[in-house]
């Protein structure tokens, strides 16, 4: 029940530390860490230290997610950004941060660890905090994802020769500040500057995911073969995807995907099996303009049900073993039911939403079409 631990509360970090430091070599247990819990103004300090103890006490820390929470009585008051000591564990495979995580304290952490990591998430607000950086290595690193703004600057000092995937996050950072103008300034533009940019710098790059405010640009890319598009369905006229296969001569696969799973992170990259999908238009000649090419999948509906203890969808690790061990802290053995994907086949006949068990040796047979499991 160590190897995945969540927290969400501040107090749970001294009580975690406490049951580590009771049991010796309880700490070898651990191999995947999420923090998530709001730190009221002042406990800084207090849960800095608590977090490297952790990390002393857990030589075999693999994956380490952190996602504090702005304190809401400190919101008109002078903030000073949340502070992380620099993780220097070794056997890091694994970093994620929210956007309360200033790129500039990350940084020492992003040099000393580079050259292990497999996969990074991180946020990158403004262009000031990248440009003059020296220049850093991933030289393992597989899978980006990156949270970028308009004025966010991507590093061409960043090094990663292996990355296969990576899924890109526009912020807008302010709520007042609408999306529509730039929208149409880079569909003028024909070219998302910092976005190229990234593309550039990943010479091995395979899969990319793209939401709607990326449309009719020209991104170019010669060895991406697999990407995930996610937009609204319902538009008028309706989408069409003819400049991806233009900017992606060596393109295989096109997931088009519902805007609101975007947000989802544990999709897997490939669903297995013959699968027709659903084009969400009965005109032919409407379908046929919209068509996103012979290798194009519709993906409309997926629901994945909410479990008692609240945990959410990322608390789930799809690459679990043999299912012997507990999920983490969080976890509920008794709560594993989630919906499966519904496709619907034919537009006059309702979608059909049936219930499965996960399956230990096969997490991802959820995302498959309902005849595999049987009815």
């Amino acid at each position: 029940m160590y190897e995945k631990i969540t927290l969400r509360r501040l107090g749970q970090l001294a009580s975690f530390i406490g049951a580590l430091e009771a049991r010796e070599g309880l700490g070898t247990l651990v191999r995947s860490l999420s923090i998530s819990c709001l730190v009221p103004r002042g406990f800084c300090e207090m849960r800095e230290s608590d977090v490297t103890k952790i990390f002393a006490l857990c030589p075999r820390l693999s994956q380490f997610g952190f996602s504090p929470a702005n304190d809401p009585l400190a919101y008109c008051q002078k903030r000073d950004p949340p502070r992380l000591i620099p993780p220097t564990s070794q056997s890091l495979a694994s970093l994620e941060f929210s956007q309360h995580v200033d790129y500039r304290i990350i940084l020492a952490a992003l040099a000393q660890v580079g050259q292990k990591l497999q996969s990074l998430s991180l946020y990158l607000l403004y262009r000031s905090i990248v440009i003059g950086h020296s220049p850093l290595s991933f030289d393992s690193l597989q899978d980006l994802f990156l949270h970028v703004t308009t004025g966010s600057e991507i590093s061409s000092k960043w090094s990663m020769p292996r990355l296969q995937r990576v899924s890109l996050v526009k912020e807008e950072g302010e709520r007042t500040l609408p999306a529509s103008p730039s929208r149409y300034f880079f569909n003028a533009r024909g070219a998302i500057p910092y976005i190229q940019r990234l593309l550039d710098s990943c010479p091995a790059l395979e899969h990319l995911s793209m939401d709607a405010l990326i449309y009719n640009v020209e991104l170019r890319h010669p060895t991406v073969t697999s990407v995930d598009y996610f937009c609204w369905f319902d538009t008028d006229p309706p989408p069409d995807f003819g400049w991806i296969h233009k900017g992606f001569p060596a393109l295989q696969d096109l997931r088009i995907l519902e805007q609101s799973m975007f947000r989802l992170r544990d999709i897997p990259d490939s669903l297995p099996g013959e699968t027709e999908f659903m084009r969400p238009w009965e005109d032919d000649y409407v379908a046929s303009r919209a068509d996103g090419g012979p290798d194009s999948h519709w993906i409309t509906a997926l629901s994945v049900g909410e479990n008692l203890d609240g945990k959410d969808d990322r608390d789930y690790d799809p690459e679990a073993d043999d299912g012997s061990s507990e999920d983490g802290s969080d976890a509920d053995p008794d709560s594993d039911a989630l919906s499966c994907m519904t496709v619907e086949e034919d537009g006059d006949e309702e979608q059909e939403e049936e219930t499965a068990s996960l399956d230990p040796d096969d997490p991802y047979k959820i995302f498959r079409r309902p005849s595999q499991f049987g009815y």
